[in-house]
Order: structure tokens, then sequence, then C-alpha cells
């Protein structure tokens, strides 16, 4: 009833409502963030006693199916579901699904592997390194910085073969104590492995496509321990040039600089 000529508003609704009419998938996601950060805290944490360091976790994360070259996924489709009616018809069964496996001969599995430590110069260029030397291709790399000195690095790979990740960590664990119980300096073995390594590298970077007339170098404006940074602009674009100094070809330089070039074009 009006209360002295005016109607009462209504009282609002109630915060949760609006948390609830979110759709599914963005509370799916915003729920998968707040679990990645919870995830990398926990490894953070764990890395600060210097007993636990270097902190390796790894996890699945997905499938990516790989239909053959001659292979119709349409036509396989039609296949899959008039053999599972069948099969469903036979056995009374209606709550069958058909997985990912049945549509596609292959798939990929990627992973993620999430490394913390002190935070230290190259490392992420002998974090590709490692990776790379188990087996592993980088799709995606992510690093983070702490205040305190630490480093969080993300990778998302493929090339592990199955979801679980133990055996995975131990070998990339064991790769690791390989490379640090070999002598620092270099000895005619290394060498060895560093050329081998190099022309695996080129072969994947494979040939520039770069345009070479199209590219202007500009001023120095950085220099690092084995490479210089110049400021250049490529078809009119700003971009940003390193270039290798020719006494750090054929050695673990050359080998981190490939690696950066990888996963930049994956970017």
């Amino acid at each position: 009833t009006p209360i002295g000529g005016r109607r009462p508003e209504p009282a609002p609704p109630p915060r949760t409502a609006a948390i609830n009419t979110r759709p599914p998938r963005a509370r799916a996601r915003r729920g998968a963030e707040v679990d990645d950060v919870l995830l990398h805290w926990r490894i953070l944490t764990h890395c600060a006693h210097p007993q636990n360091r270097p902190v390796f976790h790894a996890r699945f994360q997905k499938s990516i199916p790989l239909p053959d070259s001659d292979f119709d996924p349409c036509q396989r489709l039609m296949e899959d579901l008039s053999l599972e009616r069948r099969r469903r018809n036979d056995t009374g069964d209606n709550t069958g699904s058909m997985s990912i496996s049945s549509r596609y001969p292959k798939t990929k599995l990627i992973h993620e592997i999430i490394f913390s430590s002190l935070d230290k110069p190259k490392l992420l260029s002998r974090l590709t390194l490692l990776l790379s030397e188990v087996g592993l291709n980088i799709r995606e790399a992510h690093v983070y910085s702490t205040t305190d000195g630490f480093c969080l690095d993300v990778f998302v790979v493929d090339g592990w073969d199955t979801e679980e990740t133990d055996d995975l960590i131990i070998k990339i664990k064991e790769a690791l104590s390989h490379k640090n119980a070999s002598p620092s300096n270099s000895t005619n073995s290394s060498a060895s492995t560093n050329q081998q390594k190099i022309a695996e590298l080129q072969q994947q970077v494979g040939d520039s496509e770069i345009d070479w007339n199209l590219l202007t170098t500009g001023e120095k404006i950085a220099t690092g321990s084995s490479a210089d940074l110049y400021r250049g602009t490529y078809n009119g674009l700003d971009v940003a040039v390193k270039i290798l100094r020719d006494s750090h070809f054929n050695n673990p330089s050359e080998v981190e600089f490939l690696q950066e070039i990888l996963i930049l074009r994956q970017c």
C-alpha cells in the first residue's frame, strides 16, 4: 500500500543473484584462473626453501585431434554414429558417448611445465634447451619474475605420449643433473654436441622469411654478453634487431639464440 502517497521501492536483488547469472563458461574460466594463481603461489612457496630448488611441476592440459591427411572426418563421424547407434540398440544402453579417439586415429597431448628457482641471466634459454633435449616441443612460454628475486616460468609443450607426468618430471630432472655434472668448459665432445644441436635447430628454424631489402638497421640500443640490439624498421614498422657476434658462433650462445628464434616464431 502507498505510504504518504508514495509507493515503496522494491528491495534490491541479492548480490549472489548477479554471480549466479554469469554464463557457465565464464564461471569455469574464472575458476581455472583462480586455480592457476593458487598453484603458482604454492610452487613459489615451495621454492622459497633452498633445499627444494629448482622446482618442476607438470600437468596434463588437453588432447588435440590430429586427423590423417587422407582422413575424412565427416564420413568417419557418420560411420561412428551408425555404429554407436547400433551398439546402443543391441545393448539397450542409451547413455554412451563417443570419445575423440573414436573419431580420430591420432591425438597430440598437450602438457604444462612450470619451473621456479632463483632468477638468473639466460635462464629462459637454458630451460628451452633442456626441454628440447628431453624431446618436448614448446608451443607457448610465459615468464614471470618476483620482486624478491625468484622466477616462475610456464611452458606449454607437446611431445610427451601419456597424460601421466611423474616420469616426465623424472626425465627432466635427470637431464638437468646430467648437464650440471658436465664440466662447464668446452671439450671436443661438448663442441661436437653444440654443433649437432645447432644444426638441428637451424633445420627447425628453416629459411628466413625476411625480405632483407625491407629491413633498415639504426642505432645500437643495448649490448649483451653475446649479442647487440639495434633499433630498426621493417616494411615501415618499428622493430628491434638482435645480432649475434661472430665470436659466439658454434658455441652455446648460438644454441640459445636459435632457441629464442623458435619461441618468437611460435608467438
